[in-house]
């Protein structure tokens, strides 16, 4: 073995040939990846580059060997996802009970809906609007920087797939911004956390959401139809769907 610095690579196929003569039905893939991850020099990583650059990696490879085998073998409907394990190792269970157990207390509607909403809104419509609700809100019971703390720890570097690894990096880091929206309900600083935890709503979300806040009399008004006025209803409905 000899090391040398700066000095150009000069590769001779010796791995491809060797495979190639001993081995039928085997794809090589000669790869060479310029160190745009780190820093030749100090040898310090940079680590969101080289998260990147392993799913690219991971992503190319497995849609060249997908291609190559719809060419030349038998299937010709061969995906890259096909090729990869259908089986989870065991770090990826583990880690995944870990957090499913550090999620399930987090019950968003559990803290956000007032415990007071009720007698709330019976005080704003007897005063038709004239004083805004004062809401009371269940406390957290989640000490909010050990929750953090817990969830950072989890051993997501142990997931050896880089797609995988990443969709638990964002998973954990949208349920830290979760306990940052639980810990300022009641303030000014939930709408901000809000729409950071679950974006802008658009003209859909605004639709749907005057629809629930009049589902409360569209119930009453349903129950006190008579039974003979409900089946004249549901009938009415159906002609304008058929369009008969």
């Amino acid at each position: 073995m000899r090391a040398a610095r700066d000095e150009v690579f000069q590769g001779r196929g010796y791995l491809i040939a060797h495979v190639n003569a001993h081995f039928d039905h085997t794809l090589v893939l000669p790869l060479e990846v310029k160190k745009v991850f780190m820093d030749e020099t100090s040898g310090e990583l940079y680590p969101l580059v080289l998260e990147e650059l392993k799913g690219g990696v991971k992503q190319a490879i497995s849609e060249t060997a997908a291609y190559f085998m719809r060419r030349f073998g038998k299937r010709k409907s061969v995906r890259n996802v096909d090729l990869l394990s259908s089986t989870l190792p065991s770090e990826i269970l583990s880690l995944d009970k870990s957090l499913y157990k550090l999620a399930s207390n987090v019950a968003t509607l559990k803290y956000i809906n007032p415990v007071n909403i009720a007698s709330e809104r019976k005080k704003f419509l007897a005063r038709k609007g004239a004083v805004a609700p004062e809401f009371s809100y269940k406390q957290l019971n989640i000490n909010p920087y050990q929750f953090r703390e817990q969830l950072y720890k989890l051993p997501v570097s142990n997931i050896m797939d880089a797609d995988i690894q990443q969709l638990y990096r964002h998973v954990i880091d949208n349920l830290a911004t979760k306990i940052d929206l639980l810990c300022s309900i009641g303030t000014d600083e939930f709408v901000y956390n809000s729409l950071k935890y679950y974006g802008q709503p658009d003209k859909e979300d605004i639709a749907n959401a005057e629809f629930l806040l009049r589902a409360p009399a569209i119930e009453a008004m349903m129950k006190s139809l008579s039974m003979m006025q409900l089946m004249r209803l549901s009938h009415s409905k159906s002609m304008l769907m058929t369009g008969s």
